[in-house]
């Protein structure tokens, strides 16, 4: 210490500089640099079921059994060949196939249980289960067939594209994902005879997915849904199944389901929706809310176009060509419609008698519409019932069968701006105890029968006329010209 001392007594003419150099060299301490490790390479194996025992796993010399191959994680290449299981696929592994890799077991169990690996060109075959998949599983062009329960049962995180899922044993389940898990499945395909396609209780986003023959393509039971891109054809169920579910379905098409879309209580939004000749209804929505634009149904079953019961649904950009029965239904539900044409209405005469053939009809709750087009219903152009409140603007119907507006058993309907092409039996019609209040009707030519009121029933009509307009003469008692009901 003395030595220390004295030694910067000598240099402190030096000044401040030199005593910083010799504190840091006093303070410095020798010592060896610590060495920089290289990165890890994953260690790669060949393996080749037609090879020779006694090899090393290198390609020249591969493995004939995969089960070795698994035993600590690297990239396995798999060269065509039968290779029974059931295996594991462990953390960091990756398998490759190189031809026609199969992977299979006899009988029942499992044929594949993978964590946090992935699997690339390789087809599974039978088992109960092809794929149980936990941690965060990637597949690439993996087939799976032959399975008797689930095809990829998802318990993690699953990332798959160019996934094939072949329904060879009817009544099964392509994908199902597990609640909390959650699946990614970009330009996939389902066929054949599943019960559902995919099956989910988590969070499912789909892209690109085409399905074709399953009962079902999607059916969600909770969780979250996206969908993108989905065709879905020729299934015996709903080609889409949403329950206590949140919802996003774009650019979709559905065709010879039972239903394009149905929901029970879900949060649904969407947008560029098809939906063909299915044997019900295009849309079945119950309860929850939907929010739907740019949707076009073509030859609907004997239900409806779209079904609304209960709940609130909001319908833009809509086109509803040949519906049979009703274009749209709606039963004790808040419905809005924005930019609606439905043309084509014809009588559901599948039950011996001939009924509907209206294009909206509502039966109690509330109808706000705007900007509907509607042509050539069989019956009315919309029929409110069971006490329903009705808000209309912009209405134009062409040859409507029996009425463009029909008010009836408590309902209350106003409407502005409504045009009557060639109606073919009266423009508007209240048949018992209801309302209606027309704003600037237009009717063209004019009928025998402009305006049926059954005043005796109970009807009620308020009329505000342009002063071009022409009525016929007689009008009936319960008819209340240039007036109001509502102040508005």
């Amino acid at each position: 210490m003395g030595d220390l001392k004295q030694r910067a007594a000598d240099l402190w003419p030096l000044g401040w500089g030199g005593l910083a150099l010799v504190a840091v060299i006093g303070c410095a301490r020798p010592g060896s640099v610590p060495a920089t490790r290289a990165p890890e390479v994953p260690l790669e194996v060949w393996v080749d079921a037609s090879a020779l025992a006694g090899g090393d796993g290198s390609q020249a010399t591969p493995w004939r059994e995969l089960r070795p191959a698994l035993a600590a994680p690297a990239v396995v290449h798999l060269r065509s060949g039968l290779y029974e299981g059931p295996f594991t696929v462990g953390k960091g592994s990756r398998l490759v196939g190189h031809g026609v890799v199969v992977l299979f077991v006899e009988g029942p169990g499992v044929v594949l249980e993978a964590t946090d690996a992935r699997l690339e060109e390789v087809q599974v075959q039978g088992g109960d289960v092809g794929l149980v998949a936990t941690g965060h599983v990637s597949l690439a062009a993996v087939t799976f067939s032959g399975q008797r329960q689930v095809a990829v049962s998802v318990r993690g995180q699953l990332d798959a594209e160019r996934l094939s899922l072949d329904g060879s044993i009817s009544g099964t389940v392509g994908l199902e994902v597990r609640p909390t898990a959650t699946a990614t499945v970009r330009q996939s395909r389902a066929t054949g005879g599943f019960q559902k396609a995919v099956r989910s209780e988590g969070r499912l986003v789909v892209s690109a997915f085409d399905s074709k023959g399953p009962a079902t393509a999607i059916h969600a039971t909770a969780g979250e849904v996206t969908l993108t891109g989905l065709t879905a054809e020729g299934g015996r169920g709903p080609g889409v199944f949403l329950a206590q579910t949140k919802a996003s379905v774009q650019d979709t098409t559905v065709r010879r389901h039972e239903y394009g879309i149905l929901t029970r209580e879900a949060a649904l939004t969407g947008s560029q929706l098809t939906v063909e000749r299915t044997a019900r209804a295009a849309l079945g929505l119950n309860g929850g809310t939907s929010s739907l634009d740019h949707l076009t149904v073509s030859a609907p079953g004997d239900l409806a176009g779209v079904q609304v019961l209960g709940g609130s649904a909001t319908l833009s950009t809509v086109v509803i060509r040949g519906a049979v029965g009703t274009g749209v239904f709606s039963r004790a539900a808040e419905l809005t419609l924005r930019t609606v044409d439905i043309d084509g209405v014809s009588k559901d005469v599948s039950g011996g008698k001939e009924t509907n053939g209206d294009a909206v009809e509502v039966r109690g709750g509330k109808l706000n519409a705007t900007a509907l087009e509607l042509t050539r219903a069989a019956g009315t152009g919309i029929l409110a019932t069971v006490g329903a409140v009705v808000e209309l603007d912009g209405i134009h119907c062409v040859e409507p069968g029996i009425a463009c507006l029909l008010a009836e058993r408590g309902a209350d309907v106003r409407a502005k701006a409504v045009r009557v092409d060639r109606p073919v039996q009266a423009a508007f019609a209240v048949p018992d105890e209801a309302s209606l209040e027309l704003e600037f009707p237009v009717v063209a030519p004019i009928p025998a029968m402009w305006l049926y009121a059954e005043c005796s029933a109970g009807a009620q009509v308020w009329l505000t006329l342009s002063p071009d307009e022409k009525l016929p003469e007689r009008m009936s008692p319960c008819v209340r010209r240039l007036g109001k009901k509502h102040q508005h």
